[in-house]
């Protein structure tokens, strides 16, 4: 019972951490327009990535009771999670050619293949 409550709290955190990043680099892509600075953007993106980082540092005590100690590894988990996010929320995904759609899951899998593989 203690692993599936500790999976569980790691799924949470790895959720809240991906929307953090996704805030993040979704709002810090808008913090300049027409050469000037747009705070709101700044404070959208700093509250996500603030949100991203203390949900990450929760979620590497889980991690590690699991044995997921490398940084190469945490690293991919991470890029998984807020590449789909980004696209996602974006909402540009849905309108990308059928080819860019399927390169970028052959990328997912292929990060998954990873994950596997160096033993994550």
């Amino acid at each position: 019972m203690n692993n599936i409550i500790s999976i569980l709290i790691l799924l949470i955190l790895t959720v809240i951490t991906g929307w953090g990043d996704t805030q993040f680099f979704i709002h810090s892509s808008q913090i300049w327009q027409k050469g000037r600075i747009i705070w709101p953007e700044i404070v959208k993106s700093t509250f996500g990535v603030s949100i991203a980082i203390v949900s990450y540092w929760l979620a590497l005590k889980y991690l590690q009771e699991f044995k997921i100690i490398s940084a190469e590894i945490q690293t991919i988990l991470w890029f998984l999670i807020v590449i789909i996010g980004v696209a996602a929320v974006s909402g540009k995904f849905s309108t990308w050619p059928a080819t860019e759609k399927i390169i970028s899951l052959v990328i997912i899998v292929g990060l998954g293949w990873l994950l596997i593989k160096t033993g994550g």
